[in-house]
């Protein structure tokens, strides 16, 4: 993941990793997105890193939007169906490692 990448290299810290999932029995992820030459994404997961910005956690999702990092409700926006997916915030996203729920999502101030 490149953004994860250059901020460690820049000196930051690891950051943390947004992970979006289907719930049990629920269908793949996907969306439309003008972000991909197809029209639309679709994973069986998909994460994106964290950082905090003063006191509000923002997510750097390039697949969703490539101008700005998203709140966390915004990036639940983007899927159709965000009842039907579970959202983690985890510290290893290869590996699942050290993830606590980060749901339900409301309106951030």
């Amino acid at each position: 993941m490149a953004a994860a990448f250059f901020l460690t290299r820049w000196g930051y810290t690891t950051p943390y990793f947004a992970r979006v999932v289907p719930k049990p029995g629920a269908p793949h992820l996907g969306l439309a997105t003008n972000n991909d030459p197809t029209g639309k994404v679709s994973w069986s997961g998909h994460v994106a890193p964290v950082v905090r910005v003063a006191d509000q956690l923002l997510i750097m999702d390039p697949a969703l939007d490539h101008d700005r990092p998203l709140s966390l409700s915004a990036r639940m926006a983007w899927f159709s169906q965000a009842s039907r997916v579970d959202l983690a915030l985890c510290r290893d996203f290869q590996t699942g490692d050290g993830c606590f729920a980060a749901a339900p999502v409301g309106p951030q101030p």
